[in-house]
């Protein structure tokens, strides 16, 4: 557990706390941070464009007809894909693909929803 106090006060104890792993710092006034080392957040930012290369590469390799079956998987997670008309599911894979894709080249990611449930705690995971 990590809080803005013991960050200013003990800053090499928090940092070998990272050096662990990610580190949620609690603050009073404010959101909580989240600590990593540079290292990993890198990692992680390239690993989801390897993801998104990969996707849209598998998806522009698809036969049409397999496009629908595409456009059910992401009903999983985007339930109201199954209302479009079938033209427009197509287009919905082709567009979730490439922004997907952008969101990973930019490391921007849209907010949505939360999934997995989870909470803003204020210590190490």
């Amino acid at each position: 557990m990590s809080t803005e106090v013991q960050l200013q006060r003990d800053p090499t104890s928090v940092a070998a706390l990272a050096d662990r792993g990610e580190v949620h710092v609690r603050r009073r006034d404010g959101a909580a941070l989240l600590l990593t080392r540079v290292d990993r957040a890198a990692a992680t930012a390239d690993g989801a464009v390897h993801a998104a290369r990969a996707l849209r590469s598998l998806l522009s390799h698809l036969p049409k007809e397999a496009w629908e079956a595409a456009a059910r998987s992401l009903t999983d997670e985007f339930p109201w894909v199954d209302a479009l008309p079938e033209r427009d599911r197509h287009r919905f894979v082709a567009d979730f693909a490439r922004a997907f894709q952008a969101s990973a080249d930019h490391r921007v990611w849209p907010r949505g929803r939360r999934t997995g449930g989870g909470s803003h705690r204020a210590d190490r995971r």
